[in-house]
């Protein structure tokens, strides 16, 4: 374990660092802080699927979305890294719906701009 002030090593049973003084307090096992920090990336990876889902490409959104629920339905310490590689699977197709969203966005924007052109040229 290590002290959170200035990191030294300490032993699991002690309660205040030997070269601070600080106080250590009860820590969860190293794996479980471990699975902790990579649970957070299944969830926000979950809210951008969903949008990119509603709001951009609705196909590969669905499949991020779908990536990004099995990724935060497993909990299990021995399959934190299926979940690790959903987690990234779903952020890359989170991202390309994204892409491909503003992609149409701007195609109909240019679309739009060049019939107001062409309609104003033939008046």
């Amino acid at each position: 374990m290590l002290c959170p002030k200035c990191g030294t090593t300490v032993s699991d049973n002690t309660k205040f660092c030997p070269n601070c003084a600080t106080q250590i307090a009860a820590q969860a096992p190293q794996y479980v802080q471990q699975l902790q920090e990579k649970s957070k990336s299944p969830v926000m990876w979950l809210v951008i699927s969903i949008l990119s889902f509603l709001f951009c490409c609705q196909p590969i959104g669905l499949a991020a979305l779908i990536c990004a629920i099995i990724a935060m339905c497993m909990s299990a310490p021995e399959q934190a890294e299926k979940a690790e590689k959903c987690a990234k699977l779903a952020k890359i197709l989170s991202l390309v719906a994204v892409g491909c969203g503003l992609l149409l966005w701007i195609l109909y924007f240019l679309y739009a701009i060049i019939m107001i052109i062409v309609a104003a040229a033939n008046n």
